[in-house]
């Protein structure tokens, strides 16, 4: 349920959450090359765009097949990323309780973005990074459970942000330090294996 407001030592009561019957999302993904795509992540976004499951662990079998149980009935729309490959987000589908929407994706090269951020001094700091594409779709929080796991095998780095691989497309990302202060820039991928990005702060 979205919409509730809180103010400071304000309490809200009678608000009655209503459980509906969960719904299936069914599908495939394949590679360029129309073979089956084992061991993609696949990614959920409700109709306002939000992601639903940012930490994926719904991954499709040796046969490129998945099922996503548990989602409201509603439209949404998918993506799938394996490695260094992304599909773009899915048209939408329609789910509803005892009838599984179906829907496939196809993987293409993705991009993986480095983003470094930097104060007016050219020092580099600490920001949250918020990557959005022009239908307003963030990407930035998207992350499977083994990217999750490689990210700590590596070491985590608080100052460089690695994030994708993104599809193809036009994109704006944000950068937002401690104390508010925030830069944009817009970003057009083609397909590129990586892309750095450096983001100052004045």
């Amino acid at each position: 349920m979205s919409g509730i407001v809180l103010e400071k030592n304000q309490v809200r009561d009678g608000i009655v959450v209503q459980l509906d019957a969960p719904c299936t999302i069914e599908g495939t993904v394949r590679g360029s090359d129309g073979k089956p795509a084992g061991g993609a992540s696949i990614f959920v976004r409700d109709a306002q765009g939000r992601t639903i499951n940012p930490m994926s662990s719904c991954t499709t079998d040796a046969d490129g097949k998945f099922r996503f149980d548990g989602a409201a009935p509603g439209n949404y729309t998918l993506i799938a990323r394996r490695e260094e490959l992304s599909s773009r987000d899915s048209a939408p589908v329609s789910a509803r309780a005892g009838q599984p929407a179906t829907v496939e994706l196809l993987l293409e090269t993705g991009t993986m973005l480095k983003v470094s951020v930097e104060d007016k001094e050219g020092k580099t700091v600490r920001a949250s990074v918020s990557v959005v594409d022009s239908a307003g779709r963030e990407y930035a929080n998207l992350m499977s459970t083994e990217a999750f796991g490689q990210m700590f095998a590596d070491g985590f780095s608080s100052t460089e942000r690695r994030i994708g691989p993104l599809p193809p497309g036009k994109y704006r990302v944000t950068a937002t330090d401690d104390q508010g202060k925030s830069e944009s820039k817009p970003l057009n991928l083609s397909g590129q294996a990586e892309r750095d990005l450096r983001i100052k702060l004045d």
